[in-house]
């Protein structure tokens, strides 16, 4: 089988000889086996020692020459005479068919099988700094491996080019992602092949982490062929975890977990590595959750995994997770931050409290808080927790919204124009509840100048992502996601940003939705907060480039649609009334006041530089009318602008050519 190991090596067994004399040369681990050594060396060191081999009529690499003879016997005995070097063979066609390469699982298991792109080029030479990038702008709006621990020596080829394949997103983005391309198609072609015939292999952490970051790539890199491989990637994720039993904790985790009571305390190295075992495999099946979640908003695909299905704890603080040593993580957890209710002793307990809860039974409480069964603890300083929950309101948000449209138009009149909400305040009483009681457990958006600590700091990209998530739920309480009410499922994101741009554009009164008065101004605010959120964006520390994660941009998207329609309607209802001279004369401005409120509060948003939309609210009258009869083409060129800054990746392009198409605005 392949050498799997995460993080450091363990320690060996207290019951083998103490006399080991095969000494690595290498590092200092020493064996009492020759053979154990080998192995060793070949794992850990190989490209430290090992030249690997490549078969002169195939991809596949070997660490030693006598496997490579034996393969090209075995599998090219007509060609065995035509010996070529790994450099004159070509690499394989960049194009992604979902074909599967030809390796069985007997070469892969016993041949010492490394599948490696680009070898000997520029691309494989750059996969440390890949990894690097990875870790510096990806890895803080999706913290789902263990950073501390992740070793390049170690860690099996095909997660490497996983990692290496979002990395290379970010340091070269303008080049088509030919090489993230590369790594994705040699890597998951060797995933494919290595868990076709035996699924329990999801259970080898290294895969699902490997799958889930191929999956990422493949769904945001807006490639009409890529976005089926991330369906296909999250349909093989959802099915081997599901019969891999990964959902749920087994018997072993959860013994490690119950209180030591008189038994032998293990070590702090031990415990430490006991609990990222188990942490992450809890952020592989959450992950999978979000994802599940981020392809029903953005294409309207039906979610295949439920919440109720996840029998995890939530995901553990985030500078708990990002512990440097067994000795830091030891101290932080013996701080484990607990509910102001309690009598706190944090230091007379070597065990921490457990986890945020399970995810269903979280929502249950965020719902229904006087269960006291299901308390959950202050959420300050995880971000990825909060984020989970927000993802699960929203699915939860978006399922009463489906049965309240399949009701409407079913039991409804048949009328071509239909209130702007279709949920009941029945319905969307207890979605809006769980959200403001969400609220009370994570920082506010002002408090990023309260907490200036180093853990609050070092989530920002994270919280940028809830706090975008959150507001834009609570939107959908109110204004429903378009491709949701009408039913459409896209089969790609760009697909699917056109698609909600033409349902989403200003419409014809006779065609639009009805506006209440409550529902302006239940917009209004949180429509505010994306906005000036979206100003505020993370940004990379050496340079301007913005390190928004994709799905975030999305939201923004469908946030800036809500508004646009907002801001038409009351661009509407100014220039359309009486003339403002005569309405001054009679009545005062009293009925042009809400609207200019509504209007300048979208205005100011979008004009504020820190986030927070700083500025007199004390505008002369000539200021406002100015300010309100350019309004529209002012939110339009902003949308240019915010959407033309998000590069990276490919979506900010699509947002900002849609912009240029309608030519900026349709006054």
């Amino acid at each position: 089988m392949m050498d799997i190991q995460l993080g450091e090596p363990e320690v060996g067994d207290s019951t083998e000889s103490n006399i080991r004399p095969f000494k690595c040369a290498a590092c200092s681990k020493s064996f009492t086996r020759r053979e154990n050594l080998k192995r060793h060396t070949r794992s850990v060191h190989r490209n430290n020692n090992t030249q690997l081999l490549k078969c002169a009529h195939c991809d596949i690499l070997f660490s030693r020459n006598d496997l490579r003879n034996r393969h090209m016997k075995k599998h090219h005995a007509d060609e065995v005479q035509i010996q070529e070097t790994a450099s004159q063979h070509p690499l394989p066609n960049s194009s992604l068919e979902p074909e599967i390469l030809p390796i069985t699982e007997e070469q892969a298991v016993q041949d010492d099988i490394y599948i490696s792109p680009l070898q000997d080029s520029i691309g494989f030479m750059l996969i440390p700094q890949y990894i690097a990038t990875y870790f510096e702008k990806f890895h803080p709006t999706f913290p789902f491996l263990h950073k501390p621990t992740f070793d390049i020596t170690s860690t099996q080829i095909p997660l490497l080019q996983a990692v290496a394949c979002l990395g290379a997103v970010y340091d070269a983005p303008e080049n088509d992602y030919a090489v993230s391309k590369t790594f994705f198609k040699s890597g998951y072609e060797f995933l494919s092949a290595y868990i076709e015939r035996d699924t329990s292999r999801f259970k080898e952490l290294w895969v699902s982490q490997a799958l889930l970051l191929f999956q990422y790539f493949a769904m945001y890199s807006c490639n009409d062929g890529l976005f089926l491989f991330a369906q296909k990637i999250h349909r093989r994720l959802v099915d081997g975890t599901r019969s891999a039993s990964m959902l749920q904790p087994s018997h072993t985790e959860e013994r490690l977990n119950e209180p030591m009571s008189g038994q032998i305390t293990t070590s702090v190295h031990e415990q430490w590595n006991n609990f990222i075992a188990i942490e992450s495999r809890l952020r592989i099946v959450h992950s999978i959750y979000y994802m599940d979640s981020q392809m029903a908003v953005t294409c309207n695909i039906k979610p295949i995994l439920s919440a109720m299905e996840i029998k995890y704890e939530l995901p553990c603080r985030e500078h708990f997770w990002s512990a440097l040593s067994p000795e830091t993580w030891n101290s932080l957890r013996q701080e484990e931050l607990s509910s102001f209710s309690e009598e706190d002793d944090s230091n007379g307990n070597s065990e921490p409290r457990p986890g945020q809860g399970l995810l269903y039974e979280s929502m249950m409480h965020l719902i229904h808080r006087g269960h006291r069964d299901q308390q959950l603890k202050i959420l300050w300083y995880s971000p990825f927790a909060a984020l989970i929950l927000v993802a699960q309101i929203q699915m939860m948000a978006r399922e009463v919204i489906s049965a309240s449209i399949f009701l409407y138009s079913n039991i409804g009149n048949e009328k071509n124009r239909h209130n702007l909400t279709m949920l009941t305040e029945e319905h969307r009483g207890p979605i809006l509840q769980a959200l403001m009681n969400l609220a009370d457990l994570i920082p506010k958006r002002q408090s990023i100048n309260v907490s200036c600590t180093k853990e609050y700091a070092s989530n920002r990209s994270l919280w940028h992502s809830v706090w975008i998530a959150w507001h834009y739920t609570a939107l959908c309480l109110t204004h429903q996601d378009a491709l949701l009410t009408t039913g459409i499922v896209e089969c790609n994101i760009p697909a699917a940003i056109s698609t909600h741009w033409e349902l989403g554009k200003p419409r014809a009164k006779g065609h639009r939705d009805i506006y209440d008065d409550q529902d302006v101004f239940r917009i209004v605010d949180n429509l505010g907060q994306v906005l000036r959120e979206m100003n505020t964006p993370p940004l990379s520390i050496n340079s301007s480039q913005c390190l928004e994660d994709p799905f975030t941009t999305i939201l923004g998207f469908k946030t800036f649609m809500i508004g646009w329609r907002v801001v038409r309607l009351m661009m509407l209802n100014i220039s359309h009334s009486e003339s403002r001279e005569t309405r001054r004369k009679q009545h005062a401005g009293l009925y042009e006041a809400p609207t200019q409120s509504v209007l300048m509060s979208i205005v100011r948003s979008i004009e504020s530089k820190n986030g927070y939309g700083e500025g007199s609210d004390e505008s002369g009258d000539v200021g406002v009318e100015k300010e309100s009869e350019n309004a529209e083409l002012k939110y339009l060129e902003w949308a240019d602008r915010t959407f033309e800054k998000r590069r990276v990746w490919p979506i900010g392009g699509w947002m900002a050519t849609v912009l240029m198409e309608e030519g900026m605005g349709t006054t």
